[in-house]
């Protein structure tokens, strides 16, 4: 397994947990972080045992967004903050294309990079500590990780322009309302809640939330009837598959459909 700095990812079983690790810094990302989640998205997205891959992170933070210490470290920061983003960007898109689904699990602020982490998610179960920010344009910036792709979309445009604009940071309950949050939990809890959504994900029908994800995210740019025809092709390649004819099998037999591989 790879060794890592600012992050860790570890295979149990079905499921791969992908840890943020720099609490000190709020798990802000960096020029090392960039590269270092680009190289573990790689590994999950070539792994073929997991299940499920959950998001977390150590500390009090779940991700502030960029490492502002390390921008203004930089005389020509144009450039080195183009070369972060090209890693950032290739693990977004990594995680966007998995075969499987993604549980964020959040214990705290989330902010800039951050928002484009937890919009990838299929699942984000958040503690009421968890908060909300844009931050990129309380610094003069606009975005990255595809936050002004997914997050109009997770919210509606109204409301994330008045997210923007007003630089206001959502509360826990606020993030539930507006999209930016699946479940809400109290902290306390937030463990036991992750563990059992996790072991639900893992026994599910793996392939197929895969699918799912990426017929909607790629729905975006298609036509009506070019995304009928993607989701005829997608359909009929599960169909033809074990899992599915055993899960079809199950519902006729009145049993539960059980999903024992991927």
């Amino acid at each position: 397994m790879t060794e890592f700095t600012t992050l860790s990812l570890d295979f149990q079983g079905p499921v791969a947990t992908l840890t943020l690790r720099r609490p000190k810094a709020g798990n802000a990302m960096g020029a090392l972080s960039g590269q270092e989640l680009r190289a573990a998205a790689d590994i999950v997205a070539r792994d073929t045992t997991a299940r499920v891959l959950v998001l977390r992170a150590e500390g009090r933070a779940f991700c502030v967004g960029g490492d502002l210490a390390e921008f203004s470290s930089h005389a020509e920061l144009g450039p080195a903050v183009r070369a972060m983003v090209v890693d950032f960007h290739t693990a977004c898109q990594q995680l966007a294309e998995l075969d499987l689904p993604i549980l964020a699990v959040v214990q705290g602020p989330v902010a800039g990079a951050g928002l484009a982490l937890t919009s990838l998610a299929d699942y984000v179960v958040a503690a009421s500590e968890a908060t909300f920010t844009y931050a990129y344009a309380s610094v003069g910036l606009s975005a990255d990780g595809g936050v002004t792709w997914l997050l109009p979309k997770q919210m509606g445009l109204r409301a994330f322009r008045s997210f923007v604009i007003t630089g206001r940071t959502l509360t826990s309950e606020e993030g539930l309302a507006q999209g930016l949050v699946s479940e809400l939990v109290a902290g306390a809890n937030l463990e036991e809640k992750a563990e059992a959504l996790t072991s639900q994900f893992a026994r599910g029908p793996t392939r197929a939330l895969g699918a799912i994800r990426r017929l909607t995210l790629d729905g975006y740019g298609r036509s009506y009837a070019d995304h009928l025809s993607a989701e005829m092709d997608q359909v009929a390649t599960l169909a033809d598959t074990d899992v599915a004819k055993g899960a079809i099998a199950d519902v006729l037999s009145r049993r539960a459909p059980q999903f024992p591989n991927r």
